[in-house]
């Protein structure tokens, strides 16, 4: 995951929109990310857009684990 993040700051020092560098990696940030990024960007709520994704995450993580369990 290092040179994914160096790859972002690279292009966000560059001027790129912290999306537009996050869409470059798709095996690390999948469509529903960059998106929730761009809609961040465009509102300028970047840190509750990215909570909302940290909540998301950790339901996804919690169900994966409900339903590890259940099998």
């Amino acid at each position: 995951m290092q040179p994914v993040i160096a790859s972002l700051l690279e292009a966000v020092l560059d001027g790129a929109h912290l999306s537009d560098a996050m869409a470059r990696h798709p095996e690390a940030f999948q469509d529903d990310y960059v998106n929730m990024a761009r809609v961040g960007e465009a509102s300028g709520n970047m840190a509750r857009v990215f909570g909302e994704l940290a909540d998301l995450l950790e339901r996804r993580l919690d169900l994966a684990g409900r339903l590890t369990s259940a099998l």
